[in-house]
């Protein structure tokens, strides 16, 4: 009897028979997609979305309403690449296939490098440019409103990495000198570290944005880049996963049977179905969190600028809405368009081959650079002929097209 109901596939399938898992009664459904595909695709989209910014420029000076159909089309991808790449990056710290020692140090250099080459390039190059016009004073307070004009600005994404790899490490890592027996909770606990850096660069954020307080450009490249809600996903599931692991273990299982079970096609199954759920969930939070910030916003400008109908209608909304976009929230919204994708996503599958997972972004960033040189040469082409057609009469135009390119070179030729 007990052996019959080992070999039922629908019982094997049950989160609560996960222990009872073999070879024998697994799930036949395997996922296709791996992180490797997530990336291409996201590099692709990213190629499609860059050609619908040219459609449209290219139909705004043509009037073509095709190009702008085309446009809104191929621009509607720009928000499917970061999920994509996320949820990518997300399953490789999860498996970890060759430890966590080696992710941490390539996400650490990778962090602090970016650290050092924007330490360079601000406060010696941007501000000797500024120096150099003689606003040395304020060359400081100028590059802050030219390049943060919310208080600041986010781009080292190996900071939500590094977050994410230790979380996993202090949530999943045994350690085998140090920290055994109950003392493996201290070492557990340190998973709080990552999150309460994930929630107080969400605050600098927040107030820098509203104003609150100003954050001096050398705290930039230590701030988090990824929605906050997507944090948030990565630390359920990693919960999500461990949880799966004690349960388990009460069963009378050991960590290699769990190890095993990893590689199941029931588990594969169960974390793709999980992670839909909590993209729905988050989204529908964030959602909720993205209006409530909205609207204190705007009833915090409201309340200063007075009950005065003359001033409130200075108030602006968009402003407010981009604001609150670029801290992050209503940004997880976008995962749920990949959600047909998570189906048939296995995020346990690896590869040995190393050198082709270096090589699509170095694809992709061609890829988009061309379309991005291309598109420009094109639009920039359409920009000069109509600038001439504008400018230039029937009886004087070779003349003055001439002195119009006389210009246009001589001024290239100076600069």
């Amino acid at each position: 009897m007990e052996e019959q109901t080992l070999t039922k596939p629908k019982r094997a399938w049950r989160r609560k028979d996960i222990h009872q898992v073999t070879p024998e009664n697994d799930s036949l459904f395997r996922g296709p997609l791996s992180y490797r595909h997530f990336r291409i695709i996201g590099w692709a989209l990213l190629v499609i979305s860059q050609i619908g910014m040219i459609l449209g420029a290219y139909s705004q000076l043509t009037n073509n309403n095709a190009a702008g159909v085309a446009s809104t089309v191929f621009t509607f991808f720009s928000a499917l690449p970061a999920p994509l790449f996320l949820i990518a990056a997300f399953s490789q710290i999860l498996v970890a296939k060759d430890g966590y020692r080696r992710l941490i140090i390539v996400y650490v250099a990778g962090a602090v490098g970016i650290f050092l080459l924007f330490v360079v390039v601000y406060f010696h190059y941007l501000l000797g440019y500024i120096g150099a016009f003689g606003v040395q004073g304020n060359a400081l307070e100028l590059l802050i409103q030219l390049f943060s004009k919310n208080g600041y600005f986010c781009f080292n994404i190996f900071i939500d990495l590094i977050l994410c790899a230790f979380l996993t490490l202090f949530i999943n890592y045994r350690p085998t000198k140090h920290f055994q027996g109950k003392k493996i909770y201290i070492f557990r606990l340190f998973a709080i570290i990552p999150i309460l850096y994930e929630v107080a660069s969400i605050l600098l954020k927040t107030f820098a944005s509203n104003g609150m307080m100003f954050l001096p450009p050398i705290v930039y490249p230590l701030l988090t880049t990824k929605p906050p809600f997507a944090f948030f996903i990565f630390v359920i599931i990693a919960f999500f996963m461990k949880r799966r692991e004690i349960f388990f273990i009460k069963k009378g299982k050991t960590y290699e049977d769990y190890a095993r079970f990893t590689e199941s096609n029931v588990n594969r199954s169960h974390f793709a179905n999980f992670l839909i759920i909590m993209i729905v969930i988050a989204s529908i939070i964030d959602i909720i969190a993205f209006t409530a910030m909205v609207v204190s916003k705007y009833n915090l400008t409201a309340e200063y600028l007075g009950h005065n109908p003359d001033l409130q209608q200075y108030i602006d909304v968009n402003a407010i809405i981009n604001e609150t976009l670029s801290i992050g929230f209503g940004k997880t919204v976008p995962m749920l368009l990949i959600i047909p994708l998570i189906f048939f996503y296995d995020y346990r599958k690896t590869y040995d081959n190393i050198i082709v997972d270096l090589a699509i972004p170095v694809i992709g960033i061609v890829f988009v650079g061309i379309a991005f040189v291309e598109g420009s040469f094109q639009i920039s082409r359409l920009e000069i002929i109509k600038m001439i057609q504008e400018q230039t009469s029937e009886g004087n135009k070779t003349n003055e097209v001439s002195a119009l390119l006389g210009n246009m070179f001589g001024s290239f030729i100076r600069f």
